[in-house]
């Protein structure tokens, strides 16, 4: 069956290392297929195998549903199941899915990704908070994205590109290493990791809700 790249723009740096697997080793995504993996779940499915240099450079990834490749030249992160296409933009963080063959999204509709994929936590990403961040740091942190995105992942600003539990903007997510290499923006963990690094390196005052003296 002949797959079709689809378009999720990230951070090239997120494979510049192609990991390499024993053959007793179990396959497993990482790097920016893991955070494909995050936002479409059961869809792009499990990994079937580890992933592959092409002789063109590519990097393919079989799944259990269909095929997850990156191309380096262009800075995409795809999954097809042969049918349907699906991507997240970084520039708005929009999620898009489209039909066809073509590598690049002629007719895209937006879609939900809790809605739709149904993403499951393994863990409440408020105990990682508090796990990660010293007591001061987390109970601050807490109350921002309480009021931020009421702890719900998928919160998305209608007016602007603020996206995920605690409200990054795209730009800002790009400087932090979450965003650097090439986590899905949307992934709740990531939030939380990113959160507390900026928390450290740039100050609480980065969330507007500190500047309204609400937390």
């Amino acid at each position: 069956m002949r797959f079709a790249v689809i378009l999720f723009v990230l951070v090239l740096s997120a494979f510049c290392a192609v990991p390499a697997f024993a053959d007793e080793e179990t396959p497993a995504f990482t790097n920016g297929f893991a955070s494909l993996s995050q936002v479409l779940g059961d869809t792009m499915g499990s990994p079937a195998g580890a992933p592959v240099v092409t002789d063109g450079g590519d990097v393919h990834q079989a799944t259990t549903t269909g095929l997850a490749y990156w191309v380096p030249g262009a800075g995409l992160v795809a999954f097809t199941d042969g049918v349907t296409h699906y991507a997240i933009t970084v520039d708005n963080g929009q999620a898009i899915r489209w039909n066809g063959d073509s590598a690049l999204p002629k007719a895209p509709v937006s879609f939900a990704p809790a809605a739709e994929q149904n993403i499951a936590s393994v863990e409440d990403p408020r105990d990682l908070l508090y796990s990660l961040a010293s007591p001061r740091e987390a109970a601050d942190l807490d109350c921002i994205i309480t009021h931020e995105s009421h702890w719900d992942a998928n919160a998305k600003n209608p007016h602007s590109t603020a996206s995920g539990l605690a409200q990054f903007l795209t730009s800002t997510w790009a400087t932090t290493p979450q965003g650097k290499s090439g986590e899905s923006i949307w992934n709740p963990y990531s939030q939380i990791r990113a959160a507390i690094w900026l928390y450290e390196h740039a100050g609480r005052t980065q969330w507007e809700v500190v500047l309204r003296h609400l937390c």
